[in-house]
């Protein structure tokens, strides 16, 4: 399941792209605040697990969350972390080998630290301002 990033201050569920794609959810990034209930209910994302994570954008073009443990070499993308694979966020951990982490569509940290290119990172929205679904 792939979602939009969610840059709605205060946000605390979310629909899926195509979800929000084809019905609106308040249209791109399709994320609002509701109640759990409500949100599990119209089985969207409930986001307050994921909320406070620093994300940065790989070399593949795709997001991640920043990595915060110590050895690891292989990362699911924020996208699988969130559905929830990967153990949740960070999503990544030590791994026997290359081939097996990517051959499961996931990324080898040693390739991106040798990478000498800067990486944006951001602080995923933490701010409680009100916000409603269109």
């Amino acid at each position: 399941i792939e979602y939009y990033i969610c840059t709605t201050p205060g946000a605390n569920c979310q629909c899926s792209k195509k979800k929000t794609d084809m019905y609106g959810c308040g249209g791109p990034p399709g994320c609002w605040t509701t109640s759990k209930e409500q949100c599990l209910k119209h089985q969207d994302r409930w986001l307050p697990d994921t909320q406070g994570h620093e994300v940065e954008i790989g070399r593949d073009g795709r997001v991640y969350y920043k990595c915060t443990i110590p050895g690891a070499n292989c990362q699911c993308t924020k996208a699988k972390t969130d559905e929830p694979n990967c153990g949740g966020p960070p999503g990544c951990w030590k791994h026997e080998s290359r081939e097996k982490c990517v051959s499961s569509d996931d990324r080898w940290l040693p390739d991106e630290q040798a990478a000498t290119t800067t990486t944006p990172t951001t602080k995923a929205a933490t701010t409680t301002t009100p916000t409603t679904k269109a």
